[in-house]
């Protein structure tokens, strides 16, 4: 591959660094390359809009082999163009809501959950360089790894109620999470309430400072000087990781409202649907979404597990698909943009 091939971020690392290209892996648009000292870089700059499609699935899965098999110390995520992803292609979900074929669907969501949970829970670090749009899926991608750098035109969030969804790959549960985290008082309901109330609104940060304000950047996440030092950033923050020593977080569990917590969201919908604020189809994404916020039928006393709560959003996100109206919905959507 010549260097008028690859992205500019590559081109300009490698510039810096005095270093030979080294692909590992390659398919399509989407690159897996050699960073040198035992870290590589998964790059989809030149995928369209920077969507995450079958191609950026497969190397996230190959990438992940690779980190584990292979040697590799550590791993670095970055997509490029617009932004690090502006969510998922909405195609294949339509066709599979037109044949109704439930069983690919629900595999697939599964999918998608398992590569978050491995990133989350692999034995090396795993690095996501954001910037620009870093949406729906996007967003649950970055969210679950090891350190977010960030680049200061960071605008994250999660755009699938707009569309007609619910986040179904675990971004809800780290929103949560994060949220629960920084609360001093209050008990398990305000945690669901403000996580139901960003996500529903669909709520995006206009900067990484806003991001980090709002919980989307955690504590430990960096924001870089500038967009051409992002890849420098995330490679530094991969080494400093590998060198201090790197163990996995412990799985998370969720003190959640259950019933009660849902049904106080769903008395504000009502409201919200009998001034016409929203439709119906509106009100019914956002009962579902305050189930899964809430836990479901879980009692405070109880905390749930993070496998719990991704259980109960594939229930809620296939319950939606199924639904009339989210067909319709995404058609719209798909006449506007090519993403969710």
């Amino acid at each position: 591959m010549h260097m008028n091939e690859i992205s500019p971020d590559i081109s300009r690392f490698s510039q810096r660094h005095h270093l030979e290209l080294k692909i590992i892996r390659q398919r399509g648009n989407v690159l897996l390359w050699d960073m040198s000292d035992g870290i590589a870089c998964l790059e989809w700059s030149r995928a369209p809009l920077s969507r995450i499609e079958e191609p950026v699935l497969a190397m996230l899965e190959s990438s992940l082999d690779e980190l584990e098999q292979r040697g590799l110390d550590g791993l670095v995520i970055m997509g490029g163009g617009e932004g690090f992803a502006a969510g998922s292609d909405i195609n294949t979900l339509i066709e599979a809501i037109r044949r109704k074929d439930w069983q690919w669907l629900e595999a697939d969501v599964l999918r998608r959950q398992n590569i978050h949970r491995r990133i989350q829970q692999s034995r090396r670090p795993v690095v996501a360089a954001v910037h620009g749009l870093t949406l729906g899926m996007g967003c649950s991608l970055a969210m679950h790894a090891t350190r977010i750098c960030a680049a200061h035109d960071l605008i994250m969030g999660f755009s699938e109620v707009n569309s007609g969804l619910i986040p179904s790959s675990g971004g809800n549960k780290e929103l949560l999470h994060r949220h629960a985290e920084s609360a001093r008082v209050g008990g398990p309901f305000p945690p669901s309430q403000q996580t139901f109330e960003k996500i529903f609104s669909g709520w995006r940060s206009d900067s990484a400072l806003s991001a980090r304000r709002n919980h989307y950047l955690g504590r430990r996440d960096l924001i870089a000087p500038s967009r051409e030092d992002l890849l420098d950033l995330a490679k530094k923050a991969t080494s400093d990781i590998i060198r201090a020593g790197y163990n996995p977080p412990a799985p998370y569990m969720f003190s959640l409202p259950g019933e009660g917590g849902a049904t106080q969201i769903k008395l504000k919908l009502f409201e919200m649907y009998s001034v016409g604020e929203i439709d119906a189809h509106q009100r019914f994404i956002g009962e579902q979404l305050a189930h899964v916020v809430c836990g479901g039928q879980c009692l405070p006393s109880r905390p749930v597990s993070e496998e719990y709560l991704l259980g109960l959003s594939r229930e809620c996100f296939m319950e939606i698909c199924r639904a009339p109206g989210t067909l319709e919905r995404l058609e719209a959507t798909l006449k506007e943009r090519m993403y969710f």
